[in-house]
């Protein structure tokens, strides 16, 4: 089996009294590309910047294929790590044209293989014929793709990615975030990719890691994120969620508003008699009109691509469910409650 091409052991950073980065292991492995999820504030780009070298570690060491380039004592500098760093602002030299701009970190070779490795990787990011141009003379989605190809041309051992595409408008977002994917994923080349956007984490990840107030709760695949959250700040912070208070019944099942569900505890602590609170997402649900159902649907939100219901139950608690976009539900129309999901829930013990 091959080994990470970047380790972090129990990183940790503090700025004074502010704990940005604590205690985070995270492994990285060849071709892999991992997000890193967190609100603004939470750490994540000062762990992107001590695994670059840009900052000193309070604690913890990085590895970078297998060698010790980060400790307390000795930060390896940046150029000297074989990787490479996309970040929010394009960062490109505005005097020089995009082809300077990419061979910039090519000054080892010589003209001609300067030349092809240029050449090359403009062609992956579509503006071969754009090459002459300045940064001033392009789109935020070129200067974008520019600076991609910059950090790409040494063959950098991973990219670290800083919020890339939040300078972008949603539709130029969305493209540039495919092509950038495949771009990576033709090349082999792992990367780290650090957002507040959970749909971009999923989008684009093999795993996401979610990071609350410096420490790295969980990483896992985006499926298992989404569904097996490892608590409820990580459900709150992967998707629109409700939980319901239930009772667990044994052999994970709880006993809940909408019905008994099959679920999957959160931890060992939950035996038969305990009480639970449920994950539910508006995707797990579906409603149908029913005078003799479990709720009412008391607002209305349509979304264009879809109508979020919130359903009021008759145990009180409200939840949400969506529907596809020409459902007609009004306010007002009672419903039954009902499961779609195939999967067990995740429940979690009652606080």
């Amino acid at each position: 089996m091959s080994a990470p091409v970047i380790r972090c052991r129990e990183l940790t950073k503090r700025f004074d009294s502010v704990l940005a980065v604590d205690s985070v292991d995270l492994e990285i492995w060849p071709g892999e590309v991992i997000a890193i999820l967190g609100q603004s504030g939470c750490g994540k780009t000062t762990l992107l910047r001590l695994i670059a070298g840009l900052e000193t570690p309070s604690e913890g060491f990085v590895e970078i294929e297998g060698e010790e380039a980060t400790s307390p004592e000795y930060v390896r500098p940046p150029e000297q790590r074989g990787l490479g760093m996309v970040v929010q602002e394009y960062a490109l030299f505005p005097h020089m044209t995009a082809v300077s701009n990419v061979s910039f970190g090519l000054r080892g070779l010589d003209g001609h293989s300067r030349d092809a490795r240029v050449d090359e990787v403009l062609g992956l990011v579509h503006l071969k014929e754009l090459g002459g141009r300045y940064p001033y003379e392009l789109s935020g989605g070129q200067q974008q793709r520019i600076a991609l190809a910059r950090t790409l041309a040494p063959s950098p051992v991973t990219v670290l990615l800083d919020e890339p595409f939040s300078n972008l408008d949603s539709s130029m977002r969305q493209l540039l975030r495919q092509e950038v994917e495949a771009i990576l994923r033709s090349q082999r080349t792992s990367a780290v990719l650090v957002t507040h956007d959970r749909e971009e984490a999923f989008a684009i990840a093999d795993r996401v890691g979610v990071m609350i107030d410096g420490r790295l709760l969980q990483i896992d695949t985006p499926e298992r994120i989404y569904h097996f959250p490892a608590s409820q700040e990580v459900a709150q912070l992967t998707g629109p969620c409700d939980f319901i208070p239930g009772h667990v019944v044994g052999d994970g099942k709880v006993d809940t508003g909408i019905g008994t569900l099959g679920c999957r505890l959160t931890t060992d602590k939950l035996p038969a008699g305990d009480e639970a609170e449920v994950l539910i997402r508006p995707d797990d649900l579906e409603v149908i009109p029913d005078a003799d159902g479990q709720g009412t649907v008391v607002a209305r939100e349509f979304r264009g691509d879809q109508v979020i219901l919130s359903v009021q139950l008759n145990s009180g608690e409200t939840i949400r469910v969506r529907r596809r976009s020409f459902s007609t539900l009004p306010a007002g129309s009672r419903v039954r409650v009902s499961t779609v999901k195939t999967i067990p829930f995740a429940a979690f013990p009652a606080l």
